[in-house]
């Protein structure tokens, strides 16, 4: 070392790591490699004297970079359930601009995030020929289904929804539509019967005794 002052050793060590960031950077990897329980506690250390700075730093990185931030969540994630293949950013955006930004599932134009079309809790893998933009509520409800299962699923829910008739109205007001079922003589309303108190009394039907 040229210096024996700390101070002026750091200054020394800063600007060789300027004139020379290759090697530095090689120097370091290999320091990380023999000393990995050093390095978390330096990485910890620092962390703990900078966290509000680094917390607002790593917020504005993935709001910057929502793409980015996907595809390395999705990464991980493949890693973790030892899947094959990776996407890059880059096709992602790709991916979903061809869907227009829109959930590949309902059409609506929302915040999507990458679904795989069989699961990687199945055996599906990692790569873009797997992956569709979905929104949240499709993604969460799809969960582990495959594209196909969904997409049935889907379809079946559309075949099943009710049609409802609209209200007609009176006046300003709107009048819900019900059955009026007139009284048996001598007996007294049950709880089947509905009268609708917006209706003229002199409209309603008239019960002979």
């Amino acid at each position: 070392m040229p210096y024996s002052d700390p101070e002026q050793r750091r200054a020394y060590g800063r600007a060789w790591m300027k004139r020379n960031p290759e090697k530095a950077r090689e120097a370091m990897r290999r320091w990380r490699e023999r000393h990995p329980e050093a390095h978390r506690a330096e990485n910890a250390a620092y962390y703990a004297r900078h966290t509000e700075q680094l917390k607002r730093r790593i917020w504005d990185y993935h709001r910057a970079n929502p793409a980015i931030v996907r595809a390395k969540s999705q990464k991980h994630r493949a890693l973790r359930l030892a899947a094959e293949g990776s996407f890059t950013p880059g096709e992602w955006q790709e991916l979903v601009n061809s869907y227009d930004g829109r959930c590949a599932y309902c059409g609506k134009a929302a915040k999507v995030e990458p679904d795989h079309r069989v699961a990687l809790s199945r055996g599906g893998s990692n790569r873009i020929e797997n992956i569709l933009p979905a929104c949240r509520r499709c993604n969460a409800r799809k969960h582990r289904m495959s594209e196909a299962e969904f997409r049935a699923r889907l379809a079946a829910e559309r075949k099943q929804k009710p049609r409802y008739n609209r209200p007609s109205r009176l006046g300003s007001s709107v009048v819900e539509q019900r059955t009026h079922k007139p009284p048996v003589p001598g007996s007294s309303p049950g709880p089947a019967t509905v009268v609708n108190d917006s209706i003229d009394p002199r409209d309603r039907p008239r019960v002979r005794a």
